[in-house]
């Protein structure tokens, strides 16, 4: 059923900004492209910023069947508890929005269950509770669900008390493209402990792309990656902690491919920059033209950035057997050197519409 909700208003909580020019329109590239997220259903507008109710993105997602969400208003939506979307076929056009665009904050997104053909675009999402579920975007294939065909498409997450995403269980086919994930909580309700993590997808999680996105300020996991296929292309990965910047294992397959280590001031770029695990278990990587300090011109072997931990002694390069002689099979993504793609990542990524702290993240990361 064609559901049009009514408008009202709420005080915007940060000021946004616009892009110099309007950025390209995205092609959905990588293993998600596929998603056909509401494609061809109902258009239901979100008219509120309310958590929750009549005309709110919390209604909107909890309706069944086919459905393109829109916004008929801009704002900050401040969440009394994480948004949860057990039902896809859904997209979340963050681009209809008119103004500056529109925050979900202090909570995130969760897709649970047999939610599949998923689309997320031109959103920004701030977490700034939530302990272990304080992800900006969660995709849970576990407890007899699975998750398929997931699109999120220029975004900015910044601020997750857990991850900036985290695919946990069976989730497959996904693609996350021209997107910021940033500055994850240091001082949060994690059970854990300090949760500065950039990214987590855990064993069951397949064939995920992952390209043309800035890691920006994550302690760690920028990304990880457990079990499956995973296509990592053209990302910018700045200012990790230490020797904590991305991660293989789990018998992960990953290509690795045309992506930029800028060090910051917490980093140790000496000690590599992608680093692997449990040989046994069938990890691999393909490594090529990645550019770090290690690596500056990005034609230099690839395999120096590449690190294993047998414990407390760390080996750099990593032994070959983690070492892919061939790059693993996946949908094309449209590259570009290395240096080329942080030029484009630093100009493009994130919503249209970019906040203050869009724009700083941006900026320390060298954005001219």
């Amino acid at each position: 059923m064609r559901r049009v909700l009514r408008f009202s208003t709420a005080l915007l909580l940060a000021t946004a900004t616009a892009f110099a020019e309007d950025p390209p329109v995205s092609k959905a590239e990588g293993f998600g492209a596929t998603s056909k997220g509401g494609d061809g259903g109902a258009v239901v507008k979100v008219t509120t910023l309310s958590d929750s109710g009549a005309g709110s993105l919390r209604e909107a997602l909890a309706f069944s069947g086919p459905r393109i969400i829109r916004f008929d208003i801009d704002g900050t939506i401040d969440l009394k508890s994480p948004l949860r979307c057990t039902e896809g076929r859904v997209t979340i056009d963050g681009a209809s929005a008119p103004g500056k665009g529109v925050t979900v904050f202090r909570h995130g997104i969760q897709f649970r269950g047999d939610c599949d053909d998923i689309v997320v675009k031109q959103l920004r999402i701030r977490v700034t509770e939530g302990g272990a579920e304080g992800d900006c975007i969660t995709m849970w294939g576990k407890d007899g669900g699975t998750i398929e065909r997931v699109l999120i498409d220029h975004c900015s997450l910044v601020g997750a008390t857990d991850e900036g995403v985290n695919t946990w269980g069976e989730v497959h086919d996904v693609t996350v493209q021209w997107t910021i994930i940033a500055e994850g909580k240091n001082k949060a309700d994690h059970p854990k402990g300090i949760h500065n993590y950039g990214w987590l997808s855990g064993v069951g999680s397949d064939r995920i792309t992952i390209h043309h996105c800035l890691f920006a300020s994550n302690m760690d996991r920028s990304p990880k990656v457990q079990g499956g296929l995973y296509d990592i292309v053209n990302n910018v990965i700045y200012n990790w902690s230490g020797n904590n910047a991305s991660k293989i294992d789990e018998g992960a397959r990953a290509n690795v491919v045309g992506n930029f280590w800028i060090a910051g001031p917490r980093s140790s770029p000496d000690r590599g920059c992608v680093f692997v695990n449990d040989a046994e278990k069938g990890t691999r990587v393909f490594a090529e033209g990645n550019v770090s300090a290690l690596t500056p011109k990005g034609t230099e072997d690839a395999w120096g950035i590449v690190t294993w931990y047998e414990g407390a002694k760390a080996h750099r390069p990593a032994p070959d057997e983690f070492r892919a002689k061939l790059r693993f099979e996946a949908p094309k993504v449209a590259a570009q050197r290395a240096a080329e793609a942080r030029e484009l990542v630093l100009k493009r990524a994130g919503p249209k519409w970019r906040d203050a702290e869009d724009e700083r993240i941006l900026k320390e990361a060298g954005a001219q």
